[in-house]
């Protein structure tokens, strides 16, 4: 049977063979009449061939003749063949088409009934696929694929011309190409399965660069395992939103790794570290660290050891701040309260004061920490990167570093691409935690009130990050706490009066956040704070009096804010301050003159208020000051004489004020002076050539008053000069070309003077004139 077949294939392909190279002849025939055009007809008609001389029709119709016994009768739909005449006579096609030659040169026209002769090849062909119909049907259904093929269209309908230069024109007069189409199945067949090809060698090499892709992060990770592995891959992404992440291994536990991972599960919710809803949800970190447990954590610790859970809370922070586009699993009403847009590694949200929150950008990889050397491998805890452990006694008393599952003591991955929010598991699970450095990294979410955990905690180190919220008033329970730096977050809300528990504290940074309300006058129980760092938030209401009691307060730095009021501290008993910013906010009154009593102040910044008054000359006491500026004030008087001989300092900005009379001509006794700023004043007398004495200046600014006389020859000896603003005075007369000198040759870049309009009244010829 199968031979039989075989033979039956051959015989049919050697005929479709000679009926394609019958047809290929026609073709070949009829392009080579170059001086014939022919006319198509869509009704039916019937022609003849009229000729002395053989023409390509005719070729055609013989060639067909020798191969009559091929005719047959197409068994697709059970209804007859196109029968062929080949000659003049009667043609009784059904197809209606007629193919018509006309010779231009000697009126003889031609015509031969061509598309029945290329019906009659399908019919043909149709017939022999028709010898194996019980074999194979699918023939027929080709026999009728074809006859439709050749049933005129509506195009075809029209007349048509060919001309000379073998271009074909309808009765619209539009010209196109002649062109030869015969559709062929193995043309099809051989375009798909290339195309599928393409597709397949494509896919597979995607494939395989991922492959390696991902073989090599794991051999840059040092063994660390691969955290994609342990979440599961939801379109919805990991937990309830946010980008995929890879999926679980489907391979189901053993009988064994069952039974540790439920002994694990147990003990877990047993000590309340984890809800059971995030233990069984396969897509969070939680449900991740257990698993990391149960099956690839190399040390296989017993379950019931005291530092399981300390493994198992920092594979949490692993698995929750690994991934970029993570959806964390927290407590809905912690949920609720954070902007899901605050866990897009991309996004940059503006803060008050232009000021933006962080997040760290680069070329590095943003779903892994720029350094975790051990993180998830078989080593103990104590030698992860970043984690240290407590010193262990033995039973003698001697001490020794186990190196082996110690108690943490400390987290610092500063700066490290911990991208995420902060597990609750963290807080719970490291009791013994006394230092965590997370700063500048992109930690969202807010602050948990479990973090009244860390009774030993003496650091906290989140600055620069984008925690929001508040602080939770069970903050006030770590009595351990030395140093709180909470700086460039989104905090928001007031502070908690529960902070005036931290009894130990020495620094409080908690700038650059968008905290409002009061300042509780529970600060002044902290009689150890050496740093109060309250800067760049929208708090308001006046400046406790209770700070005064901080007997040990070096920094207090209050600036841009909202305070208001009078300063009513009795900063006599601040004796150790050394800086003191109150600047840019709404204080008013006159400047206290106890002020003077601050004598290890090196910087004091009150401009930028609504103070009145005059200036104390007290603060001549301050021998120390290095940096003053009570600039932008409603300020009069004179400059106090006393204050030229606060030698050490290096800033004076008196700038935007009321200030009258005359500059001191022992201004040089400032000696180390470095800026001067007197504009906007009311400065009337004559610019004091003891100026030019002040070798170390390099800025200074006296536009904008009544000064008077002409400019000193002497200020061409300040060599650090950098700018110089004269401008909008009654100065006369020409400026020295040693000032000049200083734009030509030095450092001087911005000169400015009333040298312009038509009648100056000062002349210099290196400076600007506005």
């Amino acid at each position: 049977m199968f031979t039989q077949s075989f033979e039956n294939s051959e015989r049919q392909r050697q005929r479709r063979q000679q009926r394609e190279l019958a047809l290929r002849r026609m073709q070949e025939a009829a392009g080579d009449i170059s001086t014939s055009s022919y006319n198509y007809y869509g009704d039916n008609q019937q022609g003849g061939i009229s000729s002395t001389r053989m023409t390509s029709a005719e070729y055609a119709s013989n060639f067909l003749k020798s191969h009559n016994d091929m005719s047959g009768r197409c068994s697709s739909g059970g209804g007859d063949g196109s029968s062929i005449s080949s000659g003049s006579g009667s043609n009784s096609n059904k197809m209606g088409g007629t193919a018509r030659y006309y010779d231009d040169h000697d009126d003889n026209s031609e015509q031969v009934n061509l598309h029945n002769i290329k019906h009659s090849l399908h019919v043909n062909e149709a017939n022999d696929y028709g010898e194996e119909e019980d074999e194979d049907s699918d023939y027929e259904d080709d026999c009728d694929d074809d006859s439709t093929m050749l049933q005129p269209t509506d195009q075809q309908q029209q007349r048509i011309h060919l001309d000379r230069e073998g271009n074909m024109t309808n009765n619209s007069s539009i010209t196109t190409k002649r062109t030869w189409r015969r559709p062929t199945r193995l043309v099809v067949c051989a375009v798909v399965a290339t195309v599928a090809i393409i597709i397949i060698i494509s896919v597979t090499v995607v494939v395989s660069v991922v492959g390696l892709g991902d073989r090599h992060n794991e051999s840059v990770r040092g063994g660390v395992v691969d955290s994609n592995k342990y979440v599961n891959n939801s379109p919805s992404g990991f937990g309830n939103g946010g980008g995929g992440a890879a999926a679980v291994s489907q391979k189901p536990l053993s009988p064994q790794e069952q039974e540790r991972f439920d002994a694990i599960r147990k003990t877990i919710l047993k000590q309340h570290i984890s809800t059971s809803q995030s233990l069984s949800d396969t897509s969070s970190p939680q449900y991740a660290a257990v698993m990391w447990l149960t099956r690839d954590d190399g040390l296989q610790m017993d379950v019931e050891s005291n530092f399981l859970m300390q493994r198992y809370g920092l594979a949490v922070l692993w698995f929750s701040t690994t991934r970029s586009d993570y959806q964390w699993h927290m407590a809905q009403q912690e949920l609720s309260s954070v902007d899901s847009e605050d866990l897009d590694e991309d996004d940059i949200a503006p803060d008050n004061e232009g000021q933006r929150s962080r997040t760290l950008t680069g070329n590095y990889d943003p779903d892994v920490w720029f350094r975790h050397d051990n993180w998830l491998s078989s080593s103990d805890i104590c030698t992860w990167e970043g984690i240290a452990c407590h010193t262990h006694k033995e039973d003698d008393g001697n001490q020794y570093d186990p190196n082996d599952n110690g108690h943490v003591a400390s987290i610092e991955l500063r700066r490290n691409n911990v991208q995420g929010l902060l597990p609750n598991e963290l807080y719970i699970t490291l009791p013994s935690l006394k230092v965590l450095d997370l700063s500048d990294n992109g930690i969202a979410g807010t602050i948990s009130p479990k973090i009244s955990a860390w009774t030993n905690l003496e650091y906290l180190n989140f600055t620069s990050n984008n925690l929001g919220g508040s602080l939770p008033s069970s903050i006030g329970n770590l009595s351990s706490l030395r140093d709180m730096h909470l700086a460039e977050n989104q905090l928001a809300d007031s502070i908690p009066h529960t902070i005036g528990s931290l009894s130990r504290l020495k620094h409080i940074d908690l700038s650059g956040n968008s905290i409002r309300g009061t300042i509780p006058y529970e600060l002044g129980n902290l009689d150890e704070l050496s740093t109060l760092d309250l800067s760049w938030n929208k708090l308001d209401g006046p400046l406790p009096h209770e700070v005064s009691r901080m007997q040990t307060l070096v920094t207090l730095d209050v600036c841009h804010n909202e305070l208001v009021g009078p300063l009513l501290l009795e900063l006599s008993d601040v004796q150790y301050l050394s800086v003191l910013r109150l600047d840019h906010n709404h204080f008013s009154g006159e400047v206290p003159t106890d002020m003077g009593a601050l004598i290890h102040l090196e910087e004091l910044r009150l401009n930028n208020n609504d103070f009145r008054g005059f200036l104390p000359s007290e603060i001549s006491n301050l021998i120390g000051l290095d940096s003053l500026n009570v600039a932008n004030n409603q300020l009069k008087g004179p400059l106090p004489q006393q204050w030229m001989s606060i030698a050490g300092l290096q800033e004076l900005d008196v700038s935007h004020n009321e200030l009258s009379g005359e500059i001191p001509n022992d201004i040089d006794g400032i000696k180390n002076l470095r800026s001067l700023n007197m504009a906007h004043n009311h400065f009337s007398s004559s610019i004091p050539p003891e100026l030019g004495s002040l070798y170390k200046l390099e800025y200074l600014y006296l536009n904008d008053n009544k000064l008077v006389s002409s400019v000193p020859m002497e200020l061409g000896e300040l060599d650090n000069i950098k700018k110089m603003t004269l401008h909008n005075n009654n100065l006369k007369g020409t400026i020295d070309e040693h000032v000049c000198k200083l734009a030509n040759e030095l450092f001087l870049t911005q000169l400015t003077a009333d040298c312009g309009g038509e009648t100056p009244e000062l002349s210099c010829t290196c400076c600007k004139c506005p």
